[in-house]
């Protein structure tokens, strides 16, 4: 799956990648496909990650620049990884050297937007943030999730989330629980016509800015420390449950994760790290 293979094996698969995207800058209508074996052999700034906390297919997501010696170009690129599943596309393009100007409006316009054909790059909203290690990544993170979040109607989803988050600190596995017995009793009540207890206010949580106070909790270290903790536990955890099947054999070990995550930036690999360590 995450071959390092030679610069110079790998240059032609490059350039076909780089001719295939437009010349023009911005966001592509529909994801391009940018295959595993040469990432390796190209130049990756990862600027942010996020990614959620689920017993049964815990998921992260990477959002990168892609640059290779070949084109003067730089490639908007997504890293979707999960045990079972895995995703890496372009979805836009950036002429030269991009500013930071540019860079945000780009790539915050793409979470605005959201849906790249068949692609989300926001589903189920994220458990936690981690940022490439500078001040530029992490306002970058922040200003993608708040623009999705607002653009796309989710601040209720957030409130919900962030009041969940609070009550289970550092217990991601009770929350997990309570989530599922949520979602059953929410199947039943719909079912009877029972009526469904209201979610928390957006004000009730975040004091009138419920998006900026998920977005500081996504980040904290008490808050990270723990739940990369799960995350990680979970990966593995989730594989073992499909143990002896296809989908277990065929899965993306732990290991092999974090070095696509290390690759993209290796501050994404030391947040993990620390979570064990």
């Amino acid at each position: 799956m995450w071959p390092f293979s030679s610069k110079a094996r790998k240059s032609k698969e490059i350039k076909a990648l780089f001719d295939a995207t437009p010349l023009k800058a911005g966001l592509f209508s529909d994801p391009v496909t940018v295959d595993f074996s040469i990432l390796g052999s190209c130049d990756m700034t990862g600027y942010f990650a996020y990614g959620i906390f689920n017993p049964m297919g815990p998921t992260i997501s990477i959002v990168s620049l892609l640059r290779h010696e070949t084109d003067d170009r730089s490639l908007i690129h997504f890293l979707m990884l999960n045990p079972f599943a895995q995703e890496s596309v372009a979805i836009g393009v950036l002429l030269g050297k991009p500013d930071e100007k540019q860079l945000m409006e780009t790539i915050t316009e793409a979470f605005a937007i959201n849906d790249f054909s068949d692609l989300a790059l926001v589903g189920g909203l994220p458990t936690f943030l981690l940022h490439g290690g500078s001040k530029e990544s992490l306002e970058l993170g922040n200003a993608c999730l708040s623009r999705h979040v607002s653009e796309n109607d989710r601040t209720g989803e957030v409130a919900e989330q962030l009041s969940s988050l609070r009550e289970f600190e550092g217990r991601p596995w009770d929350r997990a629980s309570r989530d599922m017995d949520q979602a059953m009793n929410a199947i039943l009540a719909k079912a009877t016509g029972k009526p469904i207890s209201h979610a928390p206010s957006p004000e009730s949580v975040g004091g009138g800015n419920a998006t900026s106070a998920w977005l500081a909790h996504l980040i904290s270290a008490s808050h990270l420390k723990l739940e990369l903790a799960g995350f990680l536990q979970a990966w593995e955890g989730s594989i073992g449950n499909q143990k002896g099947s296809q989908l277990a054999r065929s899965a993306m070990p732990l290991q092999e994760m974090i070095v696509c995550a290390a690759h993209c930036n290796p501050e994404f690999m030391t947040q993990m790290r620390g979570a064990i360590g």
